[in-house]
């Protein structure tokens, strides 16, 4: 990641992140696909470009 994607400030700063997990409708023990997203002040999760959105992950059937 960047050093400016951490140089955001005001409701745009960077302050956690999450990992996103689809899991199989049936068995959500299984993990199907997962992708790393930062959360934002104001609460918004963006990709890890700081800006993105988060977009489905997509798996396999």
């Amino acid at each position: 990641m960047p050093p400016s994607v951490l140089a955001a400030t005001g409701n745009n700063a960077i302050v956690d992140h999450v990992v996103v997990e689809l899991r199989h409708a049936t068995t959500p023990s299984v993990v199907v696909a997962t992708r790393g997203a930062l959360v934002q002040r104001d609460g918004d999760a963006v990709g890890m470009d700081g800006s993105s959105p988060v977009h489905p992950v997509r798996g396999t059937r």
